[in-house]
This record gives C-alpha cells, sequence and structure tokens, in this order.
C-alpha cells in the first residue's frame, strides 16, 4: 500500500449487529474488523430485511477482518472457505493487525489474509477428522441427550458411546464439555 495515500480511519464501536448494519447503510465502509461471535450473529441473522441488508453491505466491497480469540484448527478450516478477507488471532501482535488491514486494502492483492499464528493453527499440526459415529455422538450430546439416551437411541453400549464422545474430544483438543457444545454450536454454524 503506498505511504502517500491518506486514510481516515473512523472507528465506532456497536452493541448489535443491527447498529453495524445501520453505520455501514449511511456511508461507505472499507473494512469492518469482528470478533467471531459478532460475525455469526450478523450471516446468520433471521430477519429478512436485515439479511438483505447485510448481503448488500458485503457485496458494496466491504471487506472484512476476522479475529479470533481462540483457534480451533477445524473451525478455522471452515473460515477460510468464507467471505472473509483476513483472519488473525487475538494472540497476534499488533504490527499482524496493521499488515492485515494494509493487505486487505491493497487492492492489487486479491487473495485472503491469515496471519502466521492462525496458518500454525490450520497447517502445523495435523488433526483427525471425526469419524460419522463420533460426529454423531456429540451432536446428540451438545443436542443435550445424556450418553445413556444416545446409547439406547443408538443400540449401542453406554461405554461404546462414552468412547466415541471420549475420542471426539481428544481429536479436537477439547478439554471439557462445555468446550464440546461451543465447538459443536460454532461448527453447526458454519
Amino acid at each position: 500500500m503506498p505511504d502517500n495515500k491518506n486514510i481516515e480511519i473512523t472507528f465506532s464501536v456497536f452493541k448489535n449487529a443491527d447498529a453495524l448494519l445501520q453505520i455501514t447503510s449511511t456511508r461507505p465502509v472499507d473494512l469492518i474488523i469482528l470478533d467471531l461471535g459478532t460475525w455469526f450473529t450478523i450471516i446468520n441473522n433471521t430477519s429478512q430485511h436485515l439479511q438483505q441488508t447485510t448481503d448488500g453491505v458485503l457485496a458494496s466491497g466491504s471487506k472484512v477482518l476476522l479475529i479470533l480469540l481462540e483457534a480451533d484448527a477445524h473451525i478455522i478450516d471452515q473460515l477460510v472457505k468464507m467471505n472473509v478477507d483476513a483472519i488473525i488471532s487475538m494472540s497476534d501482535s499488533s504490527s499482524e493487525l496493521k499488515q492485515a488491514i494494509e493487505h486487505v486494502l491493497n487492492p492489487e492483492i486479491q487473495r485472503k489474509y491469515i496471519s502466521n499464528y492462525i496458518t500454525n493453527q490450520l497447517y502445523g499440526r495435523k488433526y483427525e477428522k471425526l469419524s460419522k459415529k463420533e460426529w454423531e455422538v456429540i451432536k446428540m450430546f451438545s443436542e443435550g441427550y445424556s450418553l445413556l439416551e444416545i446409547a439406547e437411541k443408538r443400540c449401542r453400549a453406554i461405554s461404546t458411546v462414552a468412547t466415541q464422545k471420549m475420542n471426539a474430544m481428544k481429536k479436537l483438543n477439547l478439554r471439557n464439555n462445555g468446550e464440546l457444545i461451543k465447538y459443536f454450536y460454532i461448527h453447526s454454524l458454519l
């Protein structure tokens, strides 16, 4: 990006997706920096009018830089395929944020920007895919079924279901049931 270019920066903090869309509908916005939760709220908004407005904002040329608090390889893999222009982590330095902004706003660069930290999370360690049965168990568990109920519904021993859940959590590097439910929720939105 040329150093001699004048850049006007307007910083707005908003409490919900409606406020963001109101801001972007009143003036052109070159870059929107969002956290993962806000991004999901925007792309999964059920209001037809608001969804059309959101699509219009993204189609109008606004770039989206997504900042992740936690970088899980399975989720990052899905985010890379989505309509975001840059993905960085809260663990990245401020210079990485600056570099991402410059990359995204440079009209000569057409590819996505993914920070080194995120790249290492995605490609630095091999992650195993879940089997169909492991996915089925974590889906049902996240929907509120107990291991006993899952075992009964799927005609499996409870020990088998428990092992499938445990194996899925190990593959996903999840430490507890809360993380498992959060992972399933985010993954189902993607």
